[in-house]
């Protein structure tokens, strides 16, 4: 069966994701399997995939929680009012 591999995956496999984060494929696994990842971890069957937009802004300093910031101050700052996020 032919895979589609594009230059910006939507999902990484574990092990894509241990390399960035700087962890082994035994610990990374390890983590998964825990519930421990600080990352969503999606199970396809037997297989594992992390979402890749999740793991970069995780790496990145924001959590999983956060929406990404505004690059303008001022406009970042409008949307942290509008949301009540002050």
């Amino acid at each position: 069966m032919p895979t589609n591999k594009t230059s910006d995956p939507a999902t990484l496999t574990v092990e894509e994701a241990a390399q960035r984060l700087g962890i082994s494929r035994t610990l990374a696994y390890e983590l998964a399997r825990r519930d421990e990842l600080p990352v969503r971890v999606i199970r396809l069957g037997r297989r594992l995939v992390i979402p890749e937009p999740a793991l970069t802004r995780l790496l990145s300093g924001q959590s999983h929680h956060e929406a990404p910031r505004s690059a303008d101050p001022i406009q970042g700052e409008r949307e942290r009012s509008a949301t009540g996020l002050e």
